[in-house]
């Protein structure tokens, strides 16, 4: 379990300090994960310190240094993302699926830091902290993290025929493929609301987000390398991956037994 959590750790932060490193580069917030409006004033000095803070506290994460510090300044910021610019969007734009995937991609983003902050509450070690991953920041991280994976098993079910489009042609059977990867976001958001054989759903999903790395954002980056947005999905599935394995290594048989009189 020691080995899962180090292993979705690393994998969390080095996509969040990628998030920093693409802001610094093209000296933008990211697009598609954070549309924060032109008219906001000292907008370029807002993707400075963002970009500071996610590579500061990813830093933090993969060192082991302030580890719980860096997950609650993480986790603050994402929140805030959430409520602006993503929530202010979705009043306004409430039929738009880019709204909703951009949110709640912040949305699970948020929960693994958050998440992280409950495993690193008492110990600067992941393997010593397990007893107090059922804390309340954990359990709030761990419900946020399913409450992101039921929205996105509503959109592949609203929009099948849209969301086909974006598989690769090489790929056969499109719908099949889709139908399941809803159906196992679907049951990977339930088992984690229930407490019912977590470890094994969210291993099984960071497996699946890690296919989807190799499969299909790796080979999207390699044909638009210049393109942040393919740059950018890449590093949302990558986290999503880590977030998956951080849930399934602090799920050891003492730690579903404890959560599960929390909720």
């Amino acid at each position: 379990m020691k080995l899962i959590i180090q292993s979705g750790r690393y994998l969390y932060a080095i996509a969040i300090i990628a998030f920093g490193i693409e802001q610094f580069i093209t000296g933008n917030f990211l697009t598609g994960l954070f549309p924060i409006p032109a008219t906001v004033p000292a907008r370029l000095l807002w993707v400075y310190f963002t970009g500071v803070i996610f590579i500061a506290t990813g830093v933090g994460i993969i060192t082991k240094i302030k580890t719980r510090l860096a997950a609650i300044v993480l986790s603050i910021l994402l929140f805030l993302l959430v409520l602006f610019p993503h929530l202010y969007n979705l009043i306004a734009n409430i039929k738009d699926p880019r709204v909703w995937t951009a949110m709640f991609e912040t949305a699970a983003l948020c929960s693994g830091a958050i998440m992280l902050a409950g495993i690193f509450s008492n110990s600067s070690s992941p393997g010593n902290s397990l007893k107090n991953a059922p804390g309340k920041l954990f359990v709030t991280g761990k419900i946020l993290f399913a409450i992101s994976l039921m929205v996105f098993g509503i959109q592949h079910y609203m929009y099948i025929d849209f969301i086909s489009t974006l598989i690769p042609a090489w790929i056969p059977l499109h719908r099949f493929w889709l139908y399941l990867v809803m159906i196992a976001f679907f049951a990977s958001a339930i088992s984690i609301f229930l407490n019912i054989q977590v470890r094994l759903s969210a291993t099984l999903l960071g497996s699946m987000f890690l296919i989807w790395v190799l499969t299909l954002h790796i080979p999207l980056v390699i044909t638009h390398v210049h393109d942040e947005t393919q740059w950018t999905s890449l590093f949302v599935a990558l986290a999503m991956c880590g977030i998956s394995f951080i849930l399934a290594g602090a799920f050891n048989k003492k730690s579903i037994a404890y959560n599960s009189k929390l909720n």
